[in-house]
């Protein structure tokens, strides 16, 4: 107890003397410095918040009306979108019954000699599918430096494929004439009479080594080493006459 009070006195003491009030007017100083430093930025901030807010809010309020004008807009347009795919689907709708009623019609009484012709082309059809493919070989020159020998090759199998994609398509402009009201007897005799030839040769070229060869080697084509050194030494004595005038 006894030292508590001692140490207030000192505390009192203290307080009165002037250093220790020359401490607390400096401390009480720069507090009060940076109070006010603080008032200033509340005041700047609060300024400038007054001047910005009001115009950002500003432009939110513009877009927000712009979207709002957009939104409706686009509800119109989706509204007429919704009654023009509507109005699309009826109108599929009746053209594709129109169109179905009236294919069943010519389909129900058109001239059978389409049927005629389009059993013609599917048996001429299969036929040709099992047509066996000639083919034949003949030789031609024979090269002595390559060793090998011409060799042309006949087949039927172009005209075989020929007449076949022929026949396909006669079968699907027959099936086309179905909807016509009026039969083309001409150009089904034409179709019937203009399938290709599938006994028609194409003819392919080509080469075989010839029995026994080893193979073709470019070295054979270069001169042997006495033609060589014949032809160097004609070569030189030219050069000596040339250069002697002998």
């Amino acid at each position: 107890m006894k030292n508590e009070e001692k140490l207030s006195g000192l505390l009192k003491d203290a307080e009165g003397h002037p250093m220790m009030k020359a401490i607390l007017a400096d401390k009480a100083a720069a507090v009060l410095g940076e109070r006010l430093l603080a008032a200033a930025k509340l005041r700047a901030a609060m300024e400038e918040a007054d001047r910005v807010i009001p115009e950002r809010q500003q432009e939110v309020d513009a877009q927000e009306a712009h979207l709002a004008e957009y939104d409706k807009g686009r509800s119109v347009i989706l509204d007429k979108l919704t009654a023009a795919k509507v109005e699309l689907a009826k109108a599929r709708q009746g053209l594709e019954w129109e169109r179905s009623h009236a294919e069943a019609a010519l389909l129900s009484n058109y001239d059978p000699r389409i049927d005629d012709a389009i059993t013609f082309f599917r048996d001429r059809f299969e036929g040709l599918r099992v047509k066996d493919i000639n083919t034949q070989t003949r030789t031609g020159e024979t090269n002595l430096f390559t060793e090998k020998k011409e060799v042309f090759t006949y087949s039927n199998a172009a005209a075989i494929k020929t007449a076949l994609s022929y026949c396909r398509a006669a079968i699907d402009e027959l099936e086309r004439m179905k909807l016509t009201p009026d039969l083309d007897a001409d150009r089904i005799e034409a179709l019937q009479k203009g399938i290709p030839d599938a006994d028609e040769l194409t003819e392919r070229a080509g080469e075989k080594p010839l029995e026994g060869s080893r193979g073709f080697n470019p070295l054979h084509l270069l001169k042997s080493d006495d033609q060589l050194s014949w032809e160097i030494g004609k070569i030189g004595e030219k050069f000596k006459k040339v250069m002697t005038g002998r």
